[in-house]
C-alpha cells in the first residue's frame, strides 16, 4: 500500500517546500549519522547498524513523519471521517 493512498503524501509540492523537506531530511541523516556512530562506538558491526537504521528512516520514517507533519498544518486536508456526517 502507497503512502498516497494511505497518508495523502505527495512530492508535488511548491519548490520552497521541496527544499525544506531535503533540508529536514538531510538535516536528520546526518544528525543520526553522528549520534549513533558516537553511541556505538568504533565496533566492527557498527558501521552496518548505523547505515541499516539510517536507510530505514530514510525510506519509511521521514515520508511518514512529512504526511503527519503536512496533515497537522493544513487541517482541511484531512480526511473526512464517516461518522462525522
Amino acid at each position: 500500500m502507497a503512502l498516497g493512498q494511505v497518508g495523502g503524501y505527495t512530492e508535488r509540492v511548491r519548490p520552497t517546500g521541496q527544499i525544506v523537506k531535503a533540508v529536514s531530511a538531510l538535516a536528520v541523516v546526518l544528525s543520526g549519522r553522528y549520534l549513533l556512530t558516537k553511541l556505538l562506538g568504533p565496533a566492527p558491526w557498527a558501521g552496518l547498524l548505523t547505515y541499516m537504521a539510517l536507510a530505514f528512516v530514510a525510506t519509511f520514517g521521514l515520508p511518514v513523519a512529512i504526511t503527519l507533519s503536512t496533515q497537522i498544518a493544513t487541517p482541511e486536508k484531512r480526511h473526512s471521517s464517516p461518522m462525522a456526517k
